[in-house]
């Protein structure tokens, strides 16, 4: 079966939010950013704001990164989005770790509390949420019920 075109499987996972951000619905990296496959092995996974620039805006400039204007990784909008250099972009933003204990909210955007975080035993220091390990749960047993045939 032929793989539908990358504008069409991008957009179908994006939701427009109240703050203007346009939220990615599909897959985050461990840093909170949106992520697509870019449709064969070799071609690989590819950064759902980057995907959206390009395809809104044309080819990023050489030596330039995108910088997320609203600070939301997840926001794919392009709008949101600018092609900087290196240096503008680390200057604008903030560490993950510094943005999580700012913003007191998972890359999912789930809230950071004392109940819902875990801290990892097998790695010092780092830390998961709870809620985002149960839909991730959730998520590997249905495929599993699906696997076996159940309902």
């Amino acid at each position: 079966m032929p793989i539908r075109p990358l504008a069409d499987r991008v957009m179908e996972k994006i939701r427009a939010e109240e703050s203007g951000c346009w939220r990615w619905l599909g897959s985050l990296t461990k840093a909170g950013y949106g992520r697509v496959n870019l449709g064969t092995r070799e071609t690989g996974i590819g950064l759902v704001h980057r995907v959206v620039y390009e395809l809104h805006r044309g080819p990023i400039p050489v030596g330039l990164e995108i910088d997320h204007l609203c600070r939301n990784r997840w926001c794919c909008r392009p709008e949101h989005l600018q092609a900087v250099p290196h240096a503008v972009n680390s200057y604008r933003g903030v560490s993950p770790g510094m943005l999580i204990r700012l913003s007191g909210r998972c890359g999912r955007g789930h809230e950071l509390t004392p109940e819902n975080v875990y801290y990892r035993k097998d790695r010092p220091g780092a830390w998961n949420c709870r809620v985002c390990r149960r839909e991730r749960r959730a998520a590997a047993g249905e495929r599993e019920r699906l696997r076996a045939g159940g309902c």
